[in-house]
């Protein structure tokens, strides 16, 4: 398959995503990237990215804008790395947010763009290495959260569950019928005794 540009739209959902709100903070804040990891962004952080209100508006578009570039001009190198397409010129975007949508795609759509992004960026030696690759992930990681049940979910191995992964159900037979594996053992020891 070959490699492509992937649409403004991508790169702006994605980075909306990671300039959201969590808990009266952003999903992924600048913050809290080490100065080694924003020293391999290509695209380097306005001030406001950086040094602004702990939530402010301004800066949140700011955030969404400067992860925006970051992914884009990811996949203008992995374009690079593989057709020699030039890096000389290159408009990021014609016009940058001005506002963060609401949220309208699934989580499965929003892990889908992930996969299909980073696909489309990892042509070059660097990207694993990238400030751009770390930035994805963590945009990925987040997605969970959007989950219908997330909130309600248990933190750990709910107790409901305990049993069906310890000794004490591993030695009973199936409950809700029979695997495909116990059931040609059966089917072999039946034709064994035969």
């Amino acid at each position: 398959m070959s490699a492509y540009l992937c649409q403004d739209e991508l790169f702006m959902a994605l980075a909306c995503l990671g300039a959201g709100k969590k808990h009266g903070d952003f999903k992924i804040n600048p913050a809290y990237f080490s100065p080694t990891q924003l020293g391999k962004s290509h695209i380097k952080p306005k001030q406001i990215v950086l040094h602004g209100e702990k939530f402010d508006p301004d800066r949140q578009i700011a955030i969404a804008n400067f992860y925006a570039e970051v992914l884009k001009y990811e996949n203008h190198l992995s374009l690079n790395a593989r057709y020699g397409d030039s890096l000389e010129n290159i408009i990021l975007f014609e016009k940058p947010l001005r506002r963060i949508p609401p949220l309208k795609l699934s989580p499965a759509q929003l892990f889908k763009m992930c996969s299909c992004l980073e696909y489309q960026s990892c042509e070059h030696e660097e990207y694993y290495d990238s400030f751009a690759y770390t930035l994805l992930k963590r945009i990925r990681n987040s997605i969970p959260s959007l989950l219908p049940d997330y909130e309600e979910a248990e933190w750990g191995c709910p107790s409901f569950a305990k049993k069906y992964y310890t000794g004490e159900y591993q030695n009973h037979p199936e409950e809700d019928g029979i695997s495909l594996y116990m059931l040609s053992k059966q089917i072999q020891s039946k034709e064994a005794k035969q």
